[in-house]
């Protein structure tokens, strides 16, 4: 089982760990049918299963090669990035995206304004000034 802190486990539950053999689908039919009896009882492998169930599609989505240099030394040597370094990367990255944004929206306002004070104007008339009223 996944052993999380608080769970009730029992020394005697003989399908403790067979949370993960069963969402892999590792277990043989016989297995299969008995530790899904099991589960219409035990609250604590339900929630184990329950925990484990996206493993599979998230185990899909490493390559072959990926998985096999899992296993060797080569892995094992692969560069360590602090993440302090990474976090500074994408504070930047977000406030380069914010100026940009800024930036484009200041010059569509000038554009806009621009172009409103062209579209306004009706080409070979003059403007008139607008008449006022008379003083009292």
């Amino acid at each position: 089982m996944t052993g999380r802190e608080g769970d009730e486990l029992r020394d005697d539950d003989a399908f403790r760990d067979w949370d993960a053999a069963y969402v892999l689908g590792a277990l043989d039919p016989e297995d299969r049918r008995a530790f899904e009896a099991h589960l219409r009882h035990c609250a604590s492998c339900r929630a184990a299963v329950a925990e484990l169930a996206g493993m599979p599609g998230l185990l899909r989505m490493v390559s072959p090669d990926d998985a096999a240099a899992l296993g060797t030394t080569a892995g094992a040597e692969a560069e360590v990035v602090e993440l302090a370094s990474v976090a500074r990367a994408a504070h930047r990255s977000r406030r380069r995206r914010m100026a940009g944004l800024v930036a484009a929206a200041a010059a569509l306002l000038v554009v806009g304004g621009v172009a409103g004070s062209f579209v306004d104007r009706q080409p070979g008339h003059p403007r008139q000034p607008c008449p006022r009223a008379p003083p009292r």
